[in-house]
């Protein structure tokens, strides 16, 4: 994996650990509001697995943002 690749991969789990914290969620409450697994969440956040578009759109859906907020470094 490049360096730009895993810079990207660990800012958007960050960006999903924010939005999480942000509402009060466990990583165990995200995974069953979104419908995946604890471990899929724990993947995402520490930067070492991409989801797919449509747990991307999962994850969105659980946080109450739109997919793009996901994809945001702000």
């Amino acid at each position: 994996m490049t360096k730009a690749k895993a810079k990207n991969l660990a800012l958007f789990g960050k960006r999903v650990a924010e939005l999480r914290a942000e509402r009060h969620m466990t990583q165990e409450q995200l995974a069953e509001a979104s419908g995946l697994s604890y471990r899929t969440i724990v993947s995402v956040e520490v930067g070492i697995r991409w989801c797919t578009l449509d747990s991307l759109h999962k994850l969105a859906k659980a946080l109450k943002v739109k997919p793009m907020e996901l994809l945001s470094n702000q």
